[in-house]
């Protein structure tokens, strides 16, 4: 059996809990003000090129000639060194100040006209959230310049849209289920179905969750780096060895490092400290990424694929996002949702064509998406219900732009549909509206390109399921449109669809 933890796990140890997960709007605003009070219209350009000098200053201050990071994507807990070269006119002495709101920075190595920092990234990073590093030279007219480095990390989900079910973190890092328990997917040692949140059992102190847009089973990691699972494990999706379904959590033996989790339909992966990805479950068509078709009960280390920072579960493929932007695929493939340029399936990791600069990539039933760094989204695959936001109902085995979105901070793939966050604080969607789960008060079957959720205002984040969809606003509560069979929508209510977002209860 492949062993699941790696050998050390310099990155992940000793943190404790990073946030209240019931205040994760709050939280989020706090530390991202901007995106929960919108400026005015030049707050919402992209990100600027972090690879070039970019200091500003007074008239005689000192010059920013180069500015380097090690990396722009980073695990969480994960480090990157940046790195300053200044000119000075007056040849003078200069001091140089780093500082964050977020992570933890090292003791600077400053030399005559240079500065060298480690920056560690936090454990737990909001969706959509892009670290901020900060280091400004002062010379000895008092004259100073500035340049900012922004990063991406591996983010902690809060909240995540299944089959037909729904989850969130709350206080102390408990996972909270509503909707469809057919196979204990709630997690609250039961097969009762919920139309208000339950509490799932017997865990605490998680870090994030993943229901996944097509599955019936879900995942949470701690934050000691252990991963448990529950609900349908037909395939061992579960992990733990058995084909038993399991109402209530279970640890996956060997588990000790992982960062983060994905759910697909009928598999789950894990991304591990070192960048490794492991997979388990269902994998006729490749989905494990260990080059057979063998399914597995426990997990094994997909192939060929290291220093990811990001992994996606989609119905049958899977997306991994590695630190130097590029795109990796593998999985069922017959609709291009690998994103080779075929449509054949792939049993290893391939890379996805004609994309870079990534910073967040999504697997939804049949297709994928992908946000690069200047707030564009990219998508290719299935596209029949207009999945794939550009325009046509054309499949796509190579990427392409998803139309009319812009300034976009995270994105989410459901089975036929999907989501985008603005840095506004807006969500648009497009692709099937079968069940409303785009959400714009319409009844048209499906949208071709994206429209604007009716009714939401300062989102911080958003999770797309197989036929309904999620979001929490910045004052922390969390809203749901689409499909309500089994109270999937958490408003207390079964079978009455919904249009346009409705509260979930408390």
């Amino acid at each position: 059996m492949a062993r699941f933890a790696v050998s050390a796990a310099v990155l992940l140890g000793g943190a404790s809990g990073c946030i209240d997960f019931e205040q994760e709007g709050a939280f989020f605003c706090k530390q991202y003000p901007e995106r929960c009070d919108p400026g005015p219209s030049d707050e919402q350009n992209p990100p600027p090129d972090n690879n070039g000098p970019s200091g500003e200053g007074e008239a005689g201050a000192p010059e920013i000639i180069e500015a380097h990071q090690s990396a722009t994507l980073v695990l969480s807990r994960g480090t990157l060194r940046l790195r300053i070269t200044t000119r000075n006119a007056d040849n003078g002495p200069l001091e140089f100040a780093w500082s964050t709101p977020t992570g933890t920075l090292g003791a600077p190595v400053n030399g005559a006209t240079t500065s060298e920092v480690v920056w560690t990234a936090p454990a737990c990073m909001p969706q959509g959230g892009m670290p901020e590093v900060t280091v400004s030279v002062t010379n000895a007219l008092r004259r100073s310049a500035s340049k900012k480095f922004i990063v991406v990390t591996t983010p902690c989900v809060t909240l995540s849209a299944g089959n037909a079910h729904s989850m969130n973190l709350r206080s102390t890092g408990i996972p909270w289920a509503w909707g469809n328990n057919e196979s204990g997917q709630l997690g609250d040692g039961t097969n009762t179905h919920s139309a208000t949140p339950v509490q799932v059992s017997s865990v605490s102190g998680m870090m994030s969750i993943s229901a996944g847009n097509n599955a019936q089973h879900a995942l949470a990691v701690g934050n000691d780096g252990s991963v448990w699972s529950w609900g349908a494990n037909w395939y061992g999706q579960v992990g733990d060895g058995t084909a038993t379904h399991r109402s209530a959590p279970v640890q996956i033996s060997g588990s000790s490092d992982v960062v983060a989790v994905s759910t697909g339909g009928n598999f789950s992966l894990a991304v591990g400290s070192k960048g490794l990805v492991w997979a388990w479950g269902y994998n006729a068509d490749g989905a494990l990424g260990d080059g057979t078709t063998n399914h597995r009960s426990t997990p094994a280390l997909v192939s060929d694929l290291s220093d990811v920072v990001m992994a996606s579960a989609g119905d049958q493929h899977a997306l991994a996002l590695r630190s130097d932007g590029t795109v990796w695929a593998w999985g069922y493939n017959t609709s291009g949702q690998v994103g080779d340029g075929t449509i054949t399936s792939r049993l290893v990791p391939a890379r996805v064509k004609d994309l870079s600069g990534v910073v967040a990539v999504s697997s939804g039933g049949q297709h994928s998406l992908a946000l690069r760094s200047d707030g564009t989204v990219w998508a290719w695959g299935y596209n029949e219900s207009g999945t794939l936001g550009d325009g046509t109902t054309t499949q796509r085995s190579i990427p392409v732009r998803v139309s009319g979105v812009s300034d976009v901070v995270a994105i989410s793939a459901g089975y036929l549909h999907s989501l985008a966050l603005s840095k506004n604080g807006t969500v648009w969607a497009w692709g099937s509206n079968t069940f409303n789960q785009l959400g714009d008060g319409s009844n048209e079957p499906h949208r071709a390109t994206p429209v604007q959720v009716s009714g939401l205002s300062n989102v911080v984040a958003i999770s797309a399921g197989r036929s309904h969809s999620l979001a929490v606003r910045g004052d922390g509560t969390h809203w749901a449109w689409g499909n309500n069979k089994y109270g999937k929508l958490g408003d207390g209510t079964t079978d009455t669809q919904r249009s346009t977002p409705v509260q979930v209860s408390p």
